[in-house]
């Protein structure tokens, strides 16, 4: 018995959306200065999708810099997205994160 349309076309879903996952590096935004901090897709050969960079709403740390990394002209790299934070009070824990998918 072969399965019916819909389910071929919920197993290619699924199968579609194992190929994204979420590249995360968690870093602390010390007082009173910037610091960056990049997250990296597994391997040179997955496709960025998009990008971001979160804070705790309550801690001192403002967003200065989200935007995709340097490697976009050197294929042999994997992609990265660059955030960066100007902390006004104590240190957080801050996070970039990458959403990539796999070839």
């Amino acid at each position: 018995m072969q399965p019916s349309t819909p389910q071929t076309l919920q197993a290619a879903q699924a199968a579609e959306r194992q190929k994204y996952y979420v590249a995360k590096k968690t870093f602390t935004s010390g007082s009173g200065g910037v610091t960056i901090g990049e997250a990296y897709c597994n391997n040179a050969f997955d496709i960025p999708v998009t990008g971001g960079c979160t804070a705790p709403d309550n801690s001192g740390a403002r967003l200065t810099v989200s935007r995709p990394g340097s490697n976009l002209s050197n294929p042999s790299l994997p992609f990265n997205w660059t955030c960066g934070f100007f902390n006004t009070s104590a240190a957080a824990q801050v996070e970039a994160h990458v959403v990539c998918k796999r070839p």
